[in-house]
Protein backbone atom coordinates (compact mmCIF):
# COMPACT_ATOMS: atom_id res chain seq x y z
CA UNK A 1 0.00 0.00 0.00
CA UNK A 2 1.50 3.39 -0.78
CA UNK A 3 0.68 5.90 1.48
CA UNK A 4 1.23 9.89 1.38
CA UNK A 5 3.99 10.74 3.60
CA UNK A 6 2.14 13.46 5.59
CA UNK A 7 -0.25 11.25 6.63
CA UNK A 8 2.14 8.72 7.67
CA UNK A 9 3.21 8.53 11.55
CA UNK A 10 6.56 7.92 12.72
CA UNK A 11 6.85 5.26 14.79
CA UNK A 12 8.98 7.96 17.53
CA UNK A 13 8.06 11.05 17.24
CA UNK A 14 11.55 13.33 17.93
CA UNK A 15 11.54 16.44 16.04
CA UNK A 16 13.93 19.22 17.36
CA UNK A 17 13.48 22.67 15.18
CA UNK A 18 13.14 26.19 15.73
CA UNK A 19 9.61 26.01 17.18
CA UNK A 20 9.34 22.67 18.89
CA UNK A 21 11.90 21.01 21.11
CA UNK A 22 11.12 17.34 22.62
CA UNK A 23 12.03 16.36 25.80
CA UNK A 24 15.59 15.26 26.09
CA UNK A 25 15.06 12.02 27.60
CA UNK A 26 12.47 10.88 24.40
CA UNK A 27 14.90 12.25 21.71
CA UNK A 28 18.08 10.06 23.71
CA UNK A 29 15.70 6.93 23.91
CA UNK A 30 14.88 7.74 20.26
CA UNK A 31 18.58 8.15 19.20
CA UNK A 32 19.53 4.77 20.78
CA UNK A 33 16.66 3.21 19.61
CA UNK A 34 18.05 4.01 15.58
CA UNK A 35 15.67 6.78 14.64
CA UNK A 36 17.57 8.69 12.11
CA UNK A 37 15.06 11.31 12.27
CA UNK A 38 16.04 12.04 15.62
CA UNK A 39 19.93 11.75 14.66
CA UNK A 40 19.24 14.14 11.94
CA UNK A 41 17.65 16.64 14.07
CA UNK A 42 20.61 16.36 16.77
CA UNK A 43 23.20 16.41 14.51
CA UNK A 44 21.49 19.43 12.51
CA UNK A 45 21.71 21.23 15.89
CA UNK A 46 25.40 20.67 16.07
CA UNK A 47 25.92 21.63 12.36
CA UNK A 48 24.53 25.39 13.71
CA UNK A 49 26.64 25.62 16.24
CA UNK A 50 24.14 25.22 19.50
CA UNK A 51 24.94 23.19 22.49
CA UNK A 52 23.65 19.90 23.22
CA UNK A 53 22.61 18.14 26.64
CA UNK A 54 25.39 15.93 27.71
CA UNK A 55 22.83 12.58 27.32
CA UNK A 56 22.18 13.69 23.86
CA UNK A 57 25.42 13.63 23.04
CA UNK A 58 26.28 10.84 24.95
CA UNK A 59 23.15 9.16 22.91
CA UNK A 60 24.94 10.14 19.72
CA UNK A 61 28.19 8.77 20.55
CA UNK A 62 27.35 5.45 21.32
CA UNK A 63 24.32 4.67 19.03
CA UNK A 64 24.80 3.13 15.34
CA UNK A 65 24.84 6.03 12.89
CA UNK A 66 21.50 5.60 10.40
CA UNK A 67 21.54 8.89 8.46
CA UNK A 68 21.87 7.80 4.62
CA UNK A 69 24.81 8.77 2.03
CA UNK A 70 22.31 10.93 0.20
CA UNK A 71 20.78 12.98 3.83
CA UNK A 72 24.58 13.91 4.41
CA UNK A 73 25.26 15.57 1.45
CA UNK A 74 22.02 17.23 1.75
CA UNK A 75 22.62 18.33 5.35
CA UNK A 76 25.91 19.60 4.17
CA UNK A 77 24.91 21.55 1.37
CA UNK A 78 25.05 25.50 3.05
CA UNK A 79 28.13 24.35 5.46
CA UNK A 80 31.28 26.15 4.26
CA UNK A 81 34.63 23.98 4.75
CA UNK A 82 35.51 26.89 7.26
CA UNK A 83 32.48 26.29 9.17
CA UNK A 84 33.30 22.64 9.21
CA UNK A 85 36.81 23.18 9.98
CA UNK A 86 35.62 25.53 12.82
CA UNK A 87 33.44 22.62 14.37
CA UNK A 88 36.62 20.40 13.97
CA UNK A 89 38.16 22.26 16.76
CA UNK A 90 36.30 20.61 19.36
CA UNK A 91 37.56 16.96 19.28
CA UNK A 92 33.79 15.62 20.91
CA UNK A 93 32.09 17.34 17.88
CA UNK A 94 35.10 16.59 15.26
CA UNK A 95 34.36 12.47 16.56
CA UNK A 96 30.57 12.56 15.84
CA UNK A 97 30.91 14.56 12.49
CA UNK A 98 33.10 11.87 11.49
CA UNK A 99 30.80 8.96 12.73
CA UNK A 100 27.43 10.35 11.04
CA UNK A 101 28.98 11.82 7.63
CA UNK A 102 31.41 9.41 6.17
CA UNK A 103 30.22 9.90 2.62
CA UNK A 104 32.40 13.69 3.61
CA UNK A 105 35.70 13.10 3.09
CA UNK A 106 36.79 16.37 4.95
CA UNK A 107 35.32 15.16 7.89
CA UNK A 108 37.21 12.08 7.96
CA UNK A 109 41.15 11.20 9.24
CA UNK A 110 43.66 12.94 7.30
CA UNK A 111 45.31 9.53 5.82
CA UNK A 112 41.68 8.66 4.30
CA UNK A 113 41.81 11.81 2.50
CA UNK A 114 45.18 11.09 1.01
CA UNK A 115 44.20 7.11 0.10
CA UNK A 116 41.57 8.96 -2.25
CA UNK A 117 44.06 10.71 -3.84
CA UNK A 118 45.68 7.46 -4.77
CA UNK A 119 47.59 5.54 -2.09
CA UNK A 120 47.04 1.54 -1.82
CA UNK A 121 44.18 0.35 0.08
CA UNK A 122 44.39 -0.46 3.95
CA UNK A 123 43.71 -4.27 3.16
CA UNK A 124 41.51 -6.75 1.22
CA UNK A 125 37.99 -7.04 2.37
CA UNK A 126 36.66 -10.65 2.56
CA UNK A 127 33.41 -10.97 0.73
CA UNK A 128 30.76 -12.99 1.82
CA UNK A 129 29.32 -15.06 -1.21
CA UNK A 130 25.93 -16.16 -2.61
CA UNK A 131 24.50 -18.48 -5.07
CA UNK A 132 22.49 -18.88 -7.77
CA UNK A 133 20.44 -22.45 -8.41
CA UNK A 134 18.82 -22.52 -10.99
CA UNK A 135 16.35 -19.72 -11.01
CA UNK A 136 16.66 -18.93 -7.38
CA UNK A 137 19.38 -16.79 -5.59
CA UNK A 138 19.81 -17.90 -2.10
CA UNK A 139 22.68 -16.42 1.17
CA UNK A 140 22.72 -17.63 4.73
CA UNK A 141 21.60 -15.74 7.03
CA UNK A 142 25.15 -14.80 8.59
CA UNK A 143 25.88 -13.80 5.17
CA UNK A 144 23.24 -11.78 4.68
CA UNK A 145 23.73 -9.58 7.66
CA UNK A 146 27.43 -8.85 6.59
CA UNK A 147 26.50 -8.06 3.47
CA UNK A 148 23.57 -5.85 4.02
CA UNK A 149 25.85 -3.96 6.89
CA UNK A 150 29.14 -3.61 4.64
CA UNK A 151 27.46 -3.25 1.13
CA UNK A 152 29.22 -5.29 -0.89
CA UNK A 153 29.33 -9.34 -1.59
CA UNK A 154 30.05 -11.79 -4.74
CA UNK A 155 28.53 -14.50 -6.23
CA UNK A 156 29.82 -17.52 -8.61
CA UNK A 157 29.42 -16.90 -12.16
CA UNK A 158 26.98 -19.95 -13.38
CA UNK A 159 28.20 -22.00 -15.48
CA UNK A 160 25.34 -21.14 -18.22
CA UNK A 161 26.65 -18.08 -18.14
CA UNK A 162 30.11 -17.90 -18.63
CA UNK A 163 29.94 -17.71 -22.61
CA UNK A 164 28.30 -14.64 -22.51
CA UNK A 165 30.71 -13.29 -20.07
CA UNK A 166 33.54 -13.74 -22.57
CA UNK A 167 31.96 -12.23 -25.11
CA UNK A 168 30.77 -9.06 -22.76
CA UNK A 169 35.14 -9.58 -21.64
CA UNK A 170 35.80 -9.27 -25.41
CA UNK A 171 33.54 -6.38 -25.75
CA UNK A 172 35.20 -4.05 -23.00
CA UNK A 173 38.76 -4.68 -24.27
CA UNK A 174 37.04 -2.94 -27.86
CA UNK A 175 34.39 -0.60 -27.32
CA UNK A 176 36.50 2.47 -27.15
CA UNK A 177 38.68 1.91 -30.28
CA UNK A 178 38.02 3.09 -33.85
CA UNK A 179 36.31 0.66 -35.97
CA UNK A 180 39.42 -0.27 -38.53
CA UNK A 181 37.00 -1.05 -41.40
CA UNK A 182 39.57 -4.18 -42.64
CA UNK A 183 37.32 -6.59 -42.28
CA UNK A 184 38.39 -7.44 -38.59
CA UNK A 185 36.13 -9.63 -36.58
CA UNK A 186 36.67 -7.06 -33.81
CA UNK A 187 35.26 -4.46 -35.78
CA UNK A 188 31.35 -5.40 -34.48
CA UNK A 189 32.42 -4.62 -30.85
CA UNK A 190 34.25 -1.08 -31.99
CA UNK A 191 33.28 2.28 -32.40
CA UNK A 192 30.70 2.74 -29.43
CA UNK A 193 33.01 5.91 -29.00
CA UNK A 194 32.63 9.74 -29.97
CA UNK A 195 31.48 8.03 -33.47
CA UNK A 196 28.60 6.50 -31.76
CA UNK A 197 27.94 10.04 -30.36
CA UNK A 198 28.35 12.05 -33.96
CA UNK A 199 25.76 9.20 -35.53
CA UNK A 200 23.23 8.96 -32.87
CA UNK A 201 22.26 12.70 -31.80
CA UNK A 202 19.26 11.45 -30.21
CA UNK A 203 21.04 10.84 -27.16
CA UNK A 204 22.80 13.82 -27.04
CA UNK A 205 20.36 15.14 -24.08
CA UNK A 206 20.97 12.08 -22.38
CA UNK A 207 23.50 12.33 -19.56
CA UNK A 208 23.97 8.96 -18.47
CA UNK A 209 23.75 7.52 -21.98
CA UNK A 210 25.76 7.57 -24.98
CA UNK A 211 30.29 7.68 -24.51
CA UNK A 212 31.51 9.94 -22.01
CA UNK A 213 34.90 11.08 -20.84
CA UNK A 214 34.13 11.92 -17.00
CA UNK A 215 30.15 12.90 -17.14
CA UNK A 216 30.40 14.94 -20.47
CA UNK A 217 30.38 14.18 -23.88
CA UNK A 218 34.09 14.72 -25.64
CA UNK A 219 32.68 17.56 -27.98
CA UNK A 220 31.44 19.44 -24.92
CA UNK A 221 34.98 19.06 -23.38
CA UNK A 222 37.08 22.24 -23.37
CA UNK A 223 40.44 21.23 -25.15
CA UNK A 224 42.80 22.43 -22.11
CA UNK A 225 40.64 21.36 -19.36
CA UNK A 226 42.13 18.74 -17.34
CA UNK A 227 40.83 15.60 -16.84
CA UNK A 228 38.96 14.28 -13.48
CA UNK A 229 38.81 10.86 -13.86
CA UNK A 230 40.76 8.53 -15.91
CA UNK A 231 37.79 6.37 -16.90
CA UNK A 232 35.93 6.59 -20.37
CA UNK A 233 32.92 4.90 -20.60
CA UNK A 234 30.31 3.94 -23.00
CA UNK A 235 26.41 3.15 -21.23
CA UNK A 236 22.85 2.52 -22.86
CA UNK A 237 19.71 1.72 -20.71
CA UNK A 238 16.51 -0.94 -21.23
CA UNK A 239 14.07 1.17 -20.01
CA UNK A 240 9.87 0.93 -19.99
CA UNK A 241 9.85 3.16 -22.52
CA UNK A 242 12.44 2.48 -24.99
CA UNK A 243 15.46 -0.79 -25.38
CA UNK A 244 18.52 1.41 -26.10
CA UNK A 245 20.45 -1.86 -25.77
CA UNK A 246 19.35 -2.51 -29.42
CA UNK A 247 22.52 -0.43 -30.53
CA UNK A 248 24.94 -3.21 -28.91
CA UNK A 249 25.80 -6.42 -30.60
CA UNK A 250 23.28 -8.83 -30.71
CA UNK A 251 25.79 -11.30 -28.67
CA UNK A 252 26.59 -8.51 -26.00
CA UNK A 253 22.28 -7.56 -25.64
CA UNK A 254 21.93 -11.53 -25.20
CA UNK A 255 24.73 -11.25 -22.38
CA UNK A 256 23.51 -7.97 -20.80
CA UNK A 257 20.11 -9.64 -20.11
CA UNK A 258 21.88 -12.54 -18.24
CA UNK A 259 23.75 -10.39 -15.85
CA UNK A 260 20.53 -8.39 -15.58
CA UNK A 261 18.60 -11.52 -14.34
CA UNK A 262 21.20 -12.16 -11.63
CA UNK A 263 20.64 -8.82 -10.39
CA UNK A 264 16.79 -9.38 -10.34
CA UNK A 265 16.89 -12.50 -8.95
CA UNK A 266 19.56 -10.89 -5.77
CA UNK A 267 16.55 -7.72 -5.77
CA UNK A 268 13.98 -10.26 -5.13
CA UNK A 269 15.27 -12.09 -2.56
CA UNK A 270 16.63 -8.86 -0.75
CA UNK A 271 12.88 -7.79 -0.76
CA UNK A 272 11.52 -11.05 0.40
CA UNK A 273 13.88 -10.94 3.32
CA UNK A 274 12.49 -7.29 3.92
CA UNK A 275 9.02 -9.09 4.35
CA UNK A 276 7.17 -7.66 1.38
CA UNK A 277 4.51 -9.25 -0.55
CA UNK A 278 5.87 -9.47 -4.19
CA UNK A 279 2.80 -7.73 -5.66
CA UNK A 280 4.95 -4.57 -4.50
CA UNK A 281 8.17 -5.65 -5.67
CA UNK A 282 8.01 -3.37 -8.59
CA UNK A 283 6.88 -0.60 -6.13
CA UNK A 284 9.76 -0.52 -4.08
CA UNK A 285 12.63 -0.72 -6.83
CA UNK A 286 10.85 1.72 -9.55
CA UNK A 287 9.96 -1.68 -11.70
CA UNK A 288 13.69 -2.82 -11.33
CA UNK A 289 13.22 -5.75 -9.33
CA UNK A 290 10.13 -7.04 -12.13
CA UNK A 291 12.54 -5.79 -14.73
CA UNK A 292 10.73 -3.22 -15.64
CA UNK A 293 13.18 -0.42 -14.42
CA UNK A 294 16.20 1.72 -16.04
CA UNK A 295 18.22 -1.05 -16.88
CA UNK A 296 22.27 0.19 -17.50
CA UNK A 297 24.74 -1.89 -19.45
CA UNK A 298 27.85 0.25 -19.00
CA UNK A 299 31.62 -0.81 -19.59
CA UNK A 300 34.77 1.45 -18.37
CA UNK A 301 38.35 2.07 -19.61
CA UNK A 302 40.57 3.43 -17.65
CA UNK A 303 43.29 4.81 -19.31
CA UNK A 304 46.43 4.89 -17.51
CA UNK A 305 48.20 7.92 -19.59
CA UNK A 306 45.50 10.23 -18.28
CA UNK A 307 47.79 11.47 -14.91
CA UNK A 308 44.94 11.73 -12.15
CA UNK A 309 42.82 8.81 -10.00
CA UNK A 310 40.94 6.56 -12.05
CA UNK A 311 37.39 7.62 -10.77
CA UNK A 312 36.03 9.88 -8.03
CA UNK A 313 34.79 7.65 -4.52
CA UNK A 314 31.25 7.93 -4.68
CA UNK A 315 28.07 5.29 -4.31
CA UNK A 316 25.87 3.79 -6.38
CA UNK A 317 22.36 5.07 -7.10
CA UNK A 318 21.24 2.16 -8.57
CA UNK A 319 18.85 -0.37 -6.48
CA UNK A 320 21.74 -3.10 -6.72
CA UNK A 321 24.61 -3.86 -9.37
CA UNK A 322 26.23 -6.64 -10.91
CA UNK A 323 29.91 -6.02 -11.74
CA UNK A 324 32.44 -7.70 -13.48
CA UNK A 325 36.06 -6.19 -11.87
CA UNK A 326 38.75 -8.54 -11.70
CA UNK A 327 41.81 -6.22 -12.01
CA UNK A 328 43.10 -4.32 -9.03
CA UNK A 329 41.99 -1.02 -8.14
CA UNK A 330 38.25 -0.99 -6.68
CA UNK A 331 38.20 0.46 -3.19
CA UNK A 332 35.18 -0.03 -0.64
CA UNK A 333 35.23 2.20 2.54
CA UNK A 334 34.42 -0.37 5.29
CA UNK A 335 34.65 -0.33 8.95
CA UNK A 336 36.46 3.10 8.53
CA UNK A 337 39.09 2.34 6.05
CA UNK A 338 39.43 1.90 2.82
CA UNK A 339 39.72 -1.77 1.54
CA UNK A 340 40.46 -3.61 -1.86
CA UNK A 341 37.39 -5.19 -2.90
CA UNK A 342 38.39 -8.25 -5.26
CA UNK A 343 36.78 -11.57 -6.48
CA UNK A 344 38.08 -14.64 -4.70
CA UNK A 345 38.43 -15.67 -8.21
CA UNK A 346 37.68 -14.78 -11.58
CA UNK A 347 34.91 -16.63 -12.05
CA UNK A 348 32.75 -14.29 -9.41
CA UNK A 349 30.53 -11.38 -9.79
CA UNK A 350 30.97 -8.32 -7.29
CA UNK A 351 27.57 -6.88 -6.26
CA UNK A 352 26.98 -3.90 -4.67
CA UNK A 353 24.02 -2.10 -3.26
CA UNK A 354 22.77 1.41 -3.70
CA UNK A 355 21.14 4.41 -2.52
CA UNK A 356 17.42 3.93 -3.43
CA UNK A 357 17.74 0.41 -1.19
CA UNK A 358 19.38 2.30 1.38
CA UNK A 359 16.35 4.78 1.52
CA UNK A 360 14.13 2.41 1.22
CA UNK A 361 15.36 0.51 4.45
CA UNK A 362 16.58 3.62 6.10
CA UNK A 363 13.48 3.35 8.65
CA UNK A 364 13.15 -0.19 9.53
CA UNK A 365 14.76 -1.60 12.69
CA UNK A 366 18.98 -1.04 12.39
CA UNK A 367 19.38 -5.03 11.43
CA UNK A 368 17.36 -4.68 8.05
CA UNK A 369 18.92 -1.85 6.77
CA UNK A 370 20.98 -2.07 3.86
CA UNK A 371 23.72 -0.05 3.16
CA UNK A 372 25.33 1.65 -0.15
CA UNK A 373 28.99 1.35 0.34
CA UNK A 374 31.33 3.95 -0.84
CA UNK A 375 33.49 2.78 -3.09
CA UNK A 376 36.09 4.12 -5.79
CA UNK A 377 38.96 3.34 -8.25
CA UNK A 378 42.38 4.68 -7.51
CA UNK A 379 44.70 5.62 -10.25
CA UNK A 380 45.58 3.10 -12.53
CA UNK A 381 49.30 2.41 -14.14
CA UNK A 382 47.97 -0.08 -16.31
CA UNK A 383 44.95 -0.76 -18.67
CA UNK A 384 42.15 -1.77 -16.67
CA UNK A 385 38.71 -2.55 -17.92
CA UNK A 386 35.40 -3.10 -16.00
CA UNK A 387 31.45 -3.30 -16.41
CA UNK A 388 28.64 -3.11 -14.30
CA UNK A 389 24.57 -3.95 -15.11
CA UNK A 390 22.71 -1.12 -13.02
CA UNK A 391 19.28 -1.88 -12.23
CA UNK A 392 17.75 1.40 -11.64
CA UNK A 393 14.31 2.96 -10.48
CA UNK A 394 12.36 3.94 -13.63
CA UNK A 395 13.10 8.31 -14.21
CA UNK A 396 9.26 8.60 -13.46
CA UNK A 397 9.11 6.22 -10.42
CA UNK A 398 9.00 7.35 -6.98
CA UNK A 399 11.37 6.40 -5.02
CA UNK A 400 9.78 4.91 -1.71
CA UNK A 401 10.82 3.92 2.03
CA UNK A 402 9.48 1.22 4.34
CA UNK A 403 7.91 2.00 7.42
CA UNK A 404 6.52 -0.36 10.06
CA UNK A 405 3.27 1.44 10.70
CA UNK A 406 0.45 0.65 13.11
CA UNK A 407 -1.20 -1.77 10.60
CA UNK A 408 2.40 -3.44 9.43
CA UNK A 409 4.67 -2.64 7.47
CA UNK A 410 4.19 -0.38 4.60
CA UNK A 411 5.61 1.77 1.49
CA UNK A 412 5.77 5.71 1.85
CA UNK A 413 6.70 8.06 -1.31
CA UNK A 414 9.96 9.52 -0.29
CA UNK A 415 10.69 11.70 -3.58
CA UNK A 416 7.98 11.82 -5.87
CA UNK A 417 10.19 10.74 -8.88
CA UNK A 418 13.41 8.93 -9.72
CA UNK A 419 14.89 12.05 -12.53
CA UNK A 420 16.19 15.04 -10.21
CA UNK A 421 17.39 12.31 -8.05
CA UNK A 422 19.18 10.68 -10.86
CA UNK A 423 21.02 13.83 -12.09
CA UNK A 424 22.29 15.16 -8.84
CA UNK A 425 23.86 11.65 -8.22
CA UNK A 426 25.41 11.63 -11.24
CA UNK A 427 26.99 15.06 -11.02
CA UNK A 428 28.32 13.46 -7.60
CA UNK A 429 29.66 10.34 -8.77
CA UNK A 430 31.71 11.87 -12.08
CA UNK A 431 32.63 15.69 -11.52
CA UNK A 432 34.44 18.10 -9.12
CA UNK A 433 36.68 16.76 -5.74
CA UNK A 434 36.21 14.59 -3.63
CA UNK A 435 34.17 16.42 -1.20
CA UNK A 436 30.68 15.00 -1.18
CA UNK A 437 32.15 11.37 -0.66
CA UNK A 438 34.96 9.88 1.26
Amino acid sequence: MLQSPAVSPRLLPPVLNDNTEVPPAELVTAIRQGDAAAQESAIAKILDGQALDDDILTALQDCDPCINAAKQEEMLRDKSEKDLQALQKNPDIAGLLKKFFVAIPSLQEPNVVADVSGEESVQNYQMVSGALVGDTFSMTNDAYRTAIRDGFFEVEIPASLKPHIEVLDLFVQEFYKDKTNDGSSLDVYRGFNQAFNRDHPEYDPSPVEGYMLDNEKPKAIVQDKKRENQVERFSLAKTPTGNHWEHYPHDVQVALQEMNTVGVKILQFVLGKLGLPEALYGLATGGAAVDNGDHFGLFNHFDPAVDVRGLKAHADWSNVTVLRSSQPGLSAYIDGKWQDIRPSSDNHFIINFGTTLELLTAKLPPDERIKACVHQVFQQTVERTSYPVFLDHSLMAPVVECRDLEDGRKLVVQQPSFLSYANEMTRKTYEGENTEWI
